[in-house]
């Protein structure tokens, strides 16, 4: 983990909201963080760039963007959805959770529908560079971009790892059987789906009850939606 030295946030639509997170950042990790007055500043000359946004339009241009910066593109989640600039995009090396729905729906999905990115233009999938069968970066010049469009696998061992601690520490609630009614009945829900449904509750709870203790208690911190 890099050792950061300032947080620039940006926002458009609730400017006091950036200052306020800017405070807590500043406050509780104590890593000095202040409000930016546009993208353009945040950008240039960030080693680590993170975009949370349901931009429709590029919103980081590809000339404010260094070399050897990373970027984190989280905000893309459906088609026509895009925060980069696709001329920053080809001069990146670019990992993805799963090419089928970051081409589909991800931060890439734009270029891909418009010919201008193909999938040998992404360098591979997070999990080949967390299993340690691809490199990720290899030199300090590179432009590296990870876009997470988020599965449902990644939910479902959350949730597990979550139950567990669970079950190990006493946080959190046992659920009953769950049911889901329709107007045309009721439909019951196989064993294994429940235990699914089960765990993924399981979070939920721990994060409602407790919403003032961080990640390193192994439960749910509400306020930053991290596990």
């Amino acid at each position: 983990m890099r050792k950061l030295q300032l947080v620039n946030v940006y926002c458009d639509v609730v400017g006091s909201r950036a200052a306020e997170f800017a405070r807590t950042i500043d406050q509780r990790f104590g890593v000095a963080a202040k409000r930016a007055s546009s993208p353009e500043e945040v950008a240039t000359g960030s080693d680590v760039i993170v975009t949370v946004t349901p931009s429709r339009t590029a919103i980081v241009h590809d000339s404010w963007v260094e070399p050897g910066t990373h970027i984190s593109a989280i905000g893309a989640d459906a088609p026509g959805k895009e925060e980069l600039d696709p001329a920053l995009l080809k001069r990146a090396k670019i990992v993805v959770d799963d090419w089928e729905q970051a081409g589909h729906s991800g931060e890439i999905n734009i270029p891909v529908e418009r010919g201008l990115l193909t999938q040998a233009n992404i360098h591979t999938d997070m999990g080949q560079v967390v299993a340690g069968l691809k490199e990720g970066r290899t030199s300090d010049s590179e432009i590296t971009m990870f876009g997470s469009t988020g599965l449902a696998i990644q939910d479902v061992i959350t949730a597990w790892h979550a139950y567990r601690v669970g079950v190990e520490k006493g946080p959190g609630s046992v659920i009953p059987p769950l049911y889901l009614r329709r107007q045309s009945g009721v439909i019951k829900i196989t064993a294994r789906s429940r235990c699914v449904l089960r765990h993924a509750k399981v979070v939920a709870l721990i994060a409602c009850r407790y919403p003032n203790q961080g990640a390193e208690t192994g439960q749910v911190a509400c306020g930053s939606g991290t596990v």
